[in-house]
């Protein structure tokens, strides 16, 4: 079967990047559909959200696409962290550039497809993920500094 993964991160803290969140699902919904290339999806929610963003506000997002049946993944980057792929037991980082969506009228993405395996995996995650070990390490290093 298809499955289709989106991981967005909207900037700000306040009630508009509330808002930008909730609205998403839909938008995403409208766009997505099985045969349009994730970056392309990217592409079209980008023009929507262009239109109804406030200038200071943008989102990072990847999209990931797999078909198990054919055996692909499809996956876009929206200046988002890298995603991490375990296939054929090698984990390796899939690190795309891309612009954040909403900040400008045309968007630049990238793009990866590949093959993928029963067993394969993707992490996907926003960059608490890594603002969260970073801050662990400098704890570890602080407290066992002489």
């Amino acid at each position: 079967g298809q499955a289709g993964y989106f991981l967005d991160e909207v900037s700000g803290h306040d009630l508009g990047a509330c808002f930008i969140t909730s609205s998403l699902k839909a938008l995403f919904r409208q766009h997505a559909a099985p045969a349009t290339p994730a970056a392309e999806t990217l592409a079209a929610m980008n023009t929507i959200l262009h239109a109804i963003m406030p200038e200071e506000q943008y989102l990072t997002a990847l999209y990931l696409r797999i078909d198990r049946a054919a055996g692909r993944f499809d996956l876009a980057s929206a200046g988002h962290p890298a995603a991490l792929a375990q296939r054929s037991g090698q984990a390796d980082f899939l690190d795309l550039s891309g612009s954040p969506l909403g900040m400008f009228p045309e968007v630049e993405l990238e793009s990866a497809q590949g093959e993928v395996a029963p067993g394969d995996g993707f992490l996907l995650y926003t960059d608490g993920l890594v603002e969260f070990w970073a801050h662990i390490l400098l704890r570890s290093l602080c407290f066992a500094a002489p």
